[in-house]
């Protein structure tokens, strides 16, 4: 949906798939996806009890799978692990932001999740999806092509 901004041609329209990249608000985005399902969620940071939540759990499987780093490593308390996490995210490059998603997917083993990437990943137009738990390319070649003529006839600019 495009902005009141975008409507007037006060702001621009994306008009192209970020195939190569990774735009700010996509990063922002699909990190608050996991804020939503992950971090955000009851009994993840901590139980009722005020014990640690599953992230402990989740932190182990994450420094096997992804960091590939010694247990002692990982933070004591889940605000650091955390905070740890979102500097990690917002530090590396683009395509190193899908390797995480891919490895936090493999370990929360949430359709759900899986689903509200992809609603960000097309609204923002990303030019991937993830499919059973990796990404792929959205489209070949010829298709981007189509695409992304489509988005530059001013005709239809504003449902672009």
């Amino acid at each position: 949906m495009t902005s009141f901004s975008q409507r007037k041609g006060l702001k621009p329209i994306r008009q192209a798939l970020q195939v190569d990249g990774m735009d700010d608000e996509l990063r922002a985005q699909l990190w608050n996806v996991l804020h939503f399902h992950l971090w955000d969620s009851k009994g993840f940071l901590h139980t009722d009890y005020g014990e640690v939540g599953r992230i402990a759990e989740f932190a182990r499987a994450l420094w096997v799978r992804y960091f590939k780093k010694p247990f002692t490593e990982i933070p004591s308390w889940p605000s650091q692990v955390l905070s740890l996490l979102k500097d990690h995210y917002f530090r590396v490059s683009w395509n190193e932001v899908y390797d995480f998603l891919e490895a936090v997917v493999a370990i929360a083993d949430d359709r759900n999740l899986e689903k509200d990437i992809n609603s960000v990943l097309k609204k923002e137009l990303a030019g991937y999806r993830l499919i059973n738990g990796h990404f792929a390319d959205v489209t070949d070649p010829k298709e981007i092509a189509a695409l992304e003529e489509a988005l530059h006839h001013d005709q239809f600019a504003a449902v672009a």
